[in-house]
């Protein structure tokens, strides 16, 4: 039987097992109907957010044809930045060509704010 129970996201700062520490924060999703628990990076939670594709798509890299690993953003939190951590709002800011894009999340991994802008 498979859970089919959406679970709810979170934002911590505690590595989910001791023999990895390849960041510092990460996107937790419980389910408290299976108890199964999920970790991921903030960039691999948002990597098929409309906000991400639209930038890739927009400078024709389709994301779909792509694996995560392939983006620094994804794998790792070098382009995090924790805004607040009471309650939890986090920036990632995501690099393609001579563009930026900077997602804001809160503490529910709800995007709250996106800006664009090219780098001179």
């Amino acid at each position: 039987m498979k859970c089919t129970t959406a679970p709810a996201n979170d934002v911590v700062d505690e590595p989910p097992f001791d023999e990895a520490h390849l960041t510092d924060l990460y996107v937790h999703w419980p389910c408290d109907h299976c108890g199964n628990r999920m970790f991921a990076t903030v960039g691999m939670a948002l990597f098929d957010h409309p906000a991400l594709i639209s930038f890739f798509d927009n400078r024709d890299i389709d994301l779909t044809e792509r694996r995560v690993w392939e983006f620094e953003f994804a794998m790792t939190d070098r382009r995090v930045t924790v805004r607040s951590e009471n309650p939890w709002e986090v920036s990632l800011t995501v690099p393609c060509r001579d563009d930026l894009l900077n997602l804001v999340v809160d503490e529910t991994l709800t995007v709250v704010e996106t800006v664009e802008k090219t780098v001179q």
